[in-house]
């Protein structure tokens, strides 16, 4: 319901009305519609003075997710590349909307839209007349994509926490919006029921959605471009009563064919959790590739990739041992860490290591060992007595290479 000053409301029930309107725009290289739509009105000393758009726009069709008008230029003035007025349509350029009536003041008047330019507007340029005309588009605050499609991670809230600090946390810290935009009150009179509470993996305006569920509201940008927020609640009272039918000259209904169907689905945790134990499964999976090189691995194995499963009476399973090659070369244990994950240890007995370093530092000194030679009567042979030590050396090393283990484990429970 928007807010009509006195003089507004008495030329609506006077019914002698003179429509009009102004469609103002700022060049984003000069101000940001955070600072337009902040500001109390579109000629505020807080922002640049507005370009009037009005006499080149018609054909206006607008909702609150997006404005649409004809611009016809006869100048070039708003030409893309040499236009005087370029910046006031190129990308993320700020355009507004105000209604009212040719009787009344400006400051009357009502802001029924503000939005951004997204892109580049495409022109048709007259070959004839030089004419360039152009159907703009201009959106919402509430149609950006980065409110909708990235998602975000909040910070923890303790049990007692009013849903509103968190939705002005996200509104602040991840919509980019000042106090002064956010017209939701920090108190909704609701609070975090569990002992620690978190957005995660959802979009900024999924999680404003979600903490105005609560309080049965639907959050919207108005007019002016600042957030707030629509009572759905059914038991409201009405916003406007109708005292008599003289202002109504037709009633039309519109045909609806199907029966509504409503439907409900209520997804909660209750605060007093309540053990439920689900059938004996696998919960959690673990790969490594560990030997020589490496004195050990830890591997956490969660239930769940949010890390909320909770489970009980876990164990593992291994699937293919560390062990599996020539030789054993070390062992495994797992724990329980806590209700939603578990560890699983790998550790590699510390004569592996040594062993290697020792069969190499001896296949390095073979290579000094000289070689024995006999001589006969007219012929002789050599005994290679270093490359004997070395092929000694190097059977070790294989050896040892050879039981580099590739290790698969499963670890089971109760959900």
């Amino acid at each position: 319901m928007r807010n009509l000053s006195p003089g507004f409301r008495s030329v609506l029930e006077s019914r002698r009305r003179r429509p009009a309107y102004r469609l103002y725009a700022w060049d984003p290289g000069t101000t940001t519609i955070s600072a337009v739509s902040s500001a109390p009105d579109s000629n505020h000393s807080s922002i640049p003075e507005p370009l009037d758009l009005t006499p080149y726009a018609s054909d206006l069709d607008w909702s609150d997710k997006k404005l649409s008008f004809t611009i016809v230029d006869p100048g070039g003035l708003f030409h893309p590349d040499t236009g005087a007025n370029q910046g006031y349509l190129r990308d993320g350029a700020i355009l507004r909307l105000v209604e009212g009536d040719e009787t009344l003041e400006e400051d009357d008047w009502l802001t029924t839209f503000t939005g951004q330019v997204h892109g580049q507007v495409g022109w048709r340029k007259s070959r004839r007349t030089g004419q360039v005309t152009a159907r703009v588009t201009v959106f919402g605050r509430g149609e950006n994509q980065a409110y909708k499609r990235r998602k975000i991670t909040t910070r923890e809230y303790t049990a007692g926490t009013d849903l509103g600090v968190a939705l002005h946390d996200v509104a602040e810290t991840f919509m980019g919006l000042t106090h002064a935009e956010i017209l939701i009150p920090q108190v909704l009179g609701r609070v975090f029921m569990h002992k620690t509470n978190q957005l995660s993996q959802v979009s900024p305006w999924e999680g404003v959605e979600a903490l105005l569920q609560v309080v049965c509201c639907l959050p919207l940008f108005n007019g002016e471009g600042r957030l707030t927020c629509l009572d759905k609640n059914l038991q409201r009272p009405p916003m406007k009563v109708l005292e008599d039918y003289a202002q109504f000259f037709e009633l039309e209904v519109p045909e609806r064919s199907q029966d509504g169907v409503n439907k409900v689905k209520v997804t909660f945790l209750d605060s007093q959790m309540e053990r439920v134990d689900g059938p004996y499964q696998c919960l959690g999976t673990a790969q490594v590739t560990t030997g020589f090189f490496s004195l050990g691995e830890e591997l956490d194995a969660w239930w769940s990739e949010d890390h909320k499963q909770r489970a009980d009476g876990t164990s593992l399973k291994v699937v293919k041992s560390v062990n599996s090659g020539v030789l054993p070369v070390g062992e495994e244990s797992y724990e329980e860490v806590d209700e939603f994950h578990g560890r699983i240890t790998v550790t590699i007995h510390v004569w592996v290591p040594i062993l290697a370093t020792a069969m190499l530092a001896e296949y390095l000194a073979a290579a000094f060992i000289p070689d024995d030679v006999v001589v006969g009567i007219g012929t002789g042979f050599t005994i290679p007595v270093g490359r004997v030590v070395q092929a000694q050396a190097m059977i070790g090393i294989l050896l040892i290479m050879m039981s580099i283990g590739s290790a698969h484990y499963r670890v089971y429970g109760t959900p």
